[in-house]
């Protein structure tokens, strides 16, 4: 009596030859139906394509990436802290005085605006700069 032997040694986490490798055998590889394996097969090469191919950026490009990110990302956070801080600031005016509420509205418009303002004016000199 002759034994058959698997297709995979899954112990070994080996595969038979035939196996490509999205560990389909050729045979399932023909029952794909409406061009379903050349799109895989497409897809895969793709991928291998986009693993092996470098960014496409130098090391400067990548540092200058990094700058303008971290230089946006500090924007972001000065943005939040100063109306943060207007805010907390407005609402202990409405504790203390009892404007109701107002003083921190204003507080935070005054912020925002003000914020806005400096933005801008940073934005349009950097891009002046270039």
């Amino acid at each position: 009596m002759a034994q058959e032997q698997p297709e995979s040694d899954t112990e070994n986490g080996l595969q038979k030859p035939s196996d490509d490798v999205h560990g389909r055998s050729a045979e399932k590889n023909h029952q794909l139906s409406g061009g379903a394996s050349e799109a895989l097969d497409r897809l895969d090469d793709h991928a291998s394509r986009r693993l092996e191919k470098p960014s496409g950026m130098s090391a400067e490009q990548n540092a200058s990436s990094m700058a303008s990110f971290a230089r946006f990302a500090a924007m972001g956070v000065e943005f939040f802290g100063v109306i943060l801080i207007f805010g907390l600031v407005g609402h202990w005016l409405d504790d203390r005085y009892g404007f109701g509420g107002i003083a921190t509205i204003v507080a935070v418009l005054m912020a925002f605006v003000g914020e806005m303002y400096l933005q801008i004016k940073t934005i349009l000199r950097k891009n002046k700069q270039k």
